[in-house]
């Protein structure tokens, strides 16, 4: 607005500073005419001479002389008035030579079919980039939705496996804890019954060895019976032909009743630690039959608690749970931690 202001003021002072040149040098050519023939202050009137005497009386009227000057005027001031835009010829001219301008007035006006042009195709230039801004912004915010969507739709889907799970494992636990006390005893009987096993086969490996021991004594106690038996007849022979051997032969069938009767007393011992260990064992193998049956008799109870605190049941659905968040979250890519980093990027 500011340059605009100039331009006019500059074609204003141009054209005015012409015409009152103009004026001004009129007024002076008159001026000099009439002080020639108008009397100077206190004087008498101009007289002209030339070489013959004429004189002239000259009297108040009107002056209808006249100058003619010929020339061109020119201001002591001049100013160019260009516009700020570059590359524009002049299309129109609105004042001439000697015209009066005020601010404000059209002076001129430059031709800009290019420029029109030029806005025209920047304008629709604009308007398509904001189209494609708002497509792109569109796609964008559908996108973010999608995403969010798909976020919300992870969370859901996890969160309803791990309350499945959750709850399934509390059913799971109430079964455990109503089963615990017959496990307990299970487990109680089982561990007498191991224990009384295991002294049962103790005791029949100490009856086995006795029964070994027995029969070596018996076998033992066999053999000296037959060297008895065998001493007895040859010195019941060696009597009955009054042999002169009857002294050797009476001290061999003592020697031989000797070791026969320490044989009987090795084979009695042997067969009573034999006895006495083969009643430990009967003892022992009834103390492991009654611990087996009490084994069975908690087996069946705790078997009998499960089924009704429907415990199997229970365990492969809390399984089944189990498998089945794992298998969503996996399916997901998503923890809990990232699904609420997820949440966090909207």
């Amino acid at each position: 607005m500011e340059e605009k202001k100039s331009f006019f003021n500059k074609i204003k002072e141009k054209l005015s500073v012409k015409k009152l040149l103009a004026v001004v040098l009129v007024l002076a050519v008159i001026g000099f005419g009439v002080s020639r023939f108008l009397p100077r202050p206190g004087g008498t009137r101009p007289t002209f001479q030339t070489n013959g005497t004429r004189t002239t009386t000259l009297t108040r009227q009107v002056l209808n002389d006249s100058v003619t000057v010929t020339g061109t005027v020119e201001s002591t001031q001049t100013v160019n008035v260009t516009s700020t835009v570059t590359g524009y010829t002049v299309k129109e001219i609105m004042v001439q030579a000697g015209d009066y301008v005020q601010e404000g007035d059209v002076i001129a006006t430059l031709d800009t079919t290019d420029l029109l042009e030029n806005i025209t195709k920047v304008k629709e230039k604009l308007v398509s980039n904001q189209e494609t801004a708002q497509l792109n912004y569109n796609q964008a915010e559908t996108d973010m939705n999608n995403a969010y969507d798909a976020c919300i739709a992870q969370e859901t889907v996890l969160n309803s496996a791990t309350q499945v799970r959750d709850t399934a494992y509390r059913n799971f636990e109430i079964a455990k804890t109503a089963v615990a006390l017959q496990q307990s005893e299970y487990d109680a009987a089982a561990a007498a019954a191991q224990s009384a096993n295991n002294t049962n086969n103790q005791y029949i490996a100490v009856m086995n060895d006795k029964k070994v021991a027995m029969d070596t004594a018996a076998s033992a106690m066999a053999t000296a019976q037959a060297a008895l038996a065998a001493a007895q007849a040859d010195y019941d022979t060696a009597m009955a032909e009054n042999s002169e051997d009857t002294e050797s032969l009476k001290a061999m069938l003592d020697s031989a009743q000797a070791e026969y009767a320490g044989a009987e007393t090795a084979y009695n011992t042997a067969k009573n630690e034999y006895q006495s260990a083969a009643d430990t064992v009967t003892a022992t193998q009834a103390d492991y039959d009654n611990a087996k049956a009490a084994v069975d008799a908690a087996l069946n109870a705790l078997n009998d608690a499960k089924v009704q605190a429907n415990y199997n049941s229970l365990e492969n659905e809390y399984n089944t749970a189990e498998k089945n968040q794992t298998v969503s979250q996996n399916n997901s890519g998503q923890s809990a931690e990232n699904i609420y980093k997820c949440k966090n990027k909207f």
